[in-house]
């Protein structure tokens, strides 16, 4: 690590550089400053965090850049109103594509700690129109992910917030966040609640219980282009899978010790996945099975073992652990 009185970018001049690291063939990686610089980009002037003046501010490089020398990411000194596709929007933190374009928008970047609240964060956050993508109303939206065309990748909301959109003609309440295909159309969703869900071997009630999603690029429920359903994950049902020689197996959730509470239990979901030709299914997130659709038959069902599942930890007394 080094310190330089000034650096000089493709982008402007740092000054009073601290922390200063590089890749192999010098160009700079990261770096701190102490005063104030200003660099020149695409979506306008960016002016470095130089100061730690609050209790929210995070321990963190001010600028980031690829061994080219293009512009990774800059965490701000004030709330900065940055030109993107979907408008000018509020930025504490950008981050961009080796090639110049905007890759992410954070437009609040705050520490959570025991000196800052998510609720303090929360009201800083302002709320803004969904519209443009089917959602009706204003919610926080803590990350904006773009393709390089500028058309919108991914959001992911603040914890909390849960639209509703409308799908097949029915709402459907998400959280964590939403995807997009470069088309416009969604491409992965987090329900908020358990969903019911048409898929080329049934109907299922989709839905993650242990999705504690820190963005919105990935989720549980994903969907072809068409729309129609290309994996889920499930807390309530099983798949009976008949096959040949009257062969039948049953995959169902599982339970394990709670990750939080070791003394309790918690369902580990049943991933499902369509493809052309047959049905993967994975289990207790581990082993992963495929049937096809011309040697097999299934059937969805409730699982009673899993359906509404509370447990107190005895299991030689639990009439849910034996069903």
């Amino acid at each position: 690590m080094y310190r330089v009185e000034s650096l000089k970018t493709r982008y402007g001049t740092l000054t009073d550089v601290t922390y200063l690291t590089k890749y192999e063939n010098g160009i700079c990686k990261d770096c701190m400053v102490e005063t104030e610089s200003t660099l020149l980009t695409r979506i306008g002037k960016l002016v470095p965090k130089y100061s730690v003046s609050h209790a929210r501010t995070k321990q963190r490089n001010a600028v980031e850049f690829y061994p080219s020398g293009a512009l990774k990411s800059v965490y701000l000194e004030d709330s900065t109103m940055v030109m993107t596709s979907l408008g000018k929007m509020e930025a504490e933190m950008v981050t961009f594509y080796e090639s110049g374009e905007v890759l992410r928008v954070f437009p609040r970047y705050g520490q959570i700690s025991g000196y800052w609240s998510e609720e303090e964060e929360r009201a800083l956050l302002l709320p803004v129109d969904l519209s443009w993508c089917g959602i009706s109303g204003l919610f926080r939206v803590s990350c904006f992910c773009f393709y390089k065309s500028g058309r919108i990748k991914s959001m992911t909301f603040y914890p909390g917030e849960e639209p509703v959109i409308w799908r097949q003609g029915e709402k459907l309440p998400v959280r964590i966040g939403l995807a997009f295909y470069e088309s416009g159309e969604i491409k992965s969703l987090e329900p908020a609640l358990e969903c019911r869900i048409q898929t080329p071997i049934g109907e299922f009630t989709a839905y993650d219980s242990l999705a504690y999603g820190i963005h919105g690029d990935a989720n549980s429920l994903e969907l072809n282009e068409n729309g129609s359903v290309q994996k889920l994950r499930t807390v309530m049902d099983k798949i009976m899978v008949y096959g040949k020689a009257d062969l039948t197996v049953t995959l169902r959730p599982q339970l394990r010790p709670s990750q939080m509470d070791p003394d309790q239990w918690e369902v580990v979901p049943l991933q499902v996945e369509f493809t052309t030709d047959e049905v993967l299914i994975t289990v207790s997130g581990k082993s992963t099975v495929r049937y096809s659709y011309e040697a097999n038959s299934f059937e969805v069902l409730q699982d009673k073992a899993a359906a509404g599942f509370s447990c107190s930890g005895n299991c030689s007394a639990c009439s849910t652990c034996s069903a």
